[in-house]
């Protein structure tokens, strides 16, 4: 799904002088983006949509492996559990630059416990970034209102 999210970005900055290195889960869907674009290193890294305590910290150590291993100026993450995994590994290795691109709130819809992990994972993601990216006025009006960022943090592409 993450591919999908970023469809020509990891290309646009390649183009553009970055060695890129793009993070997703196993499956088809990466093999068929490193066979198209070998300019870009992918690196599978299995992350459950869903809370998933043990594999969740499987996935955090091999994303500090990585950081560790590739050194990145910047990370940029773009789906919840990227934006936990991801951006705490990325702040655990002290990478220089954290984004974390906010497409939506999936707590919105959650009740309960899962709510209340849900709203911990998103406040851990916002949290370790520099900067967060709302892809909607209201996406970043609702952020500040449920106190998950400072307004000044968020920026609307």
């Amino acid at each position: 799904m993450s591919l999908r999210l970023m469809r020509g970005f990891p290309e646009y900055l390649s183009e553009n002088g970055w060695e890129v290195h793009v993070v997703c889960s196993t499956g088809p869907g990466l093999a068929r983006a490193q066979a198209l674009n070998g300019a870009v290193r992918y690196h599978g890294i299995e992350m459950r949509r869903d809370p998933a305590l043990i594999q969740d910290i499987r996935s955090l150590m091999a994303w500090i492996h990585l950081c560790r291993e590739v050194r990145p100026d910047i990370i940029s993450v773009g789906t919840p559990k990227a934006g936990f995994v991801g951006g705490l590994a990325g702040w655990i290795t002290r990478v220089p630059r954290r984004v974390y691109h906010q497409r939506g709130l999936r707590l919105e819809t959650s009740k309960g416990t899962q709510r209340l992990i849900l709203e911990l994972t998103e406040r851990v993601a916002i949290g370790v970034a520099h900067t967060v990216l709302a892809v909607s006025p209201s996406l970043r009006d609702v952020l500040v209102r449920l106190r998950l960022s400072k307004s000044e943090k968020i920026f609307v592409v």
